[in-house]
């Protein structure tokens, strides 16, 4: 099942105590949420379980995290 109605996003920390906040594609067992891209759209953060795969996008990438 695939799904975009969420908006999910995925916290990144980097070094400098620097943080950035993007949508991401999130994939547990059986079910797919795509991520909006839109200024207007608000994100929900992801809660990841063991297995799940979370891909952050930004600009033109997309990066498994």
């Amino acid at each position: 099942m695939l799904a975009g109605h969420l908006h999910p996003c995925v916290h990144l920390s980097g070094r400098a105590r620097d943080r950035l906040r993007l949508p991401c594609f999130h994939f547990a067992q059986g079910v797919g949420v795509l991520p909006a891209f839109g200024a207007f759209t608000g994100m929900h953060p992801v809660r990841r379980t063991p297995g799940d795969q979370v891909w952050a996008a930004a600009d033109r990438v997309v990066a498994l995290r």
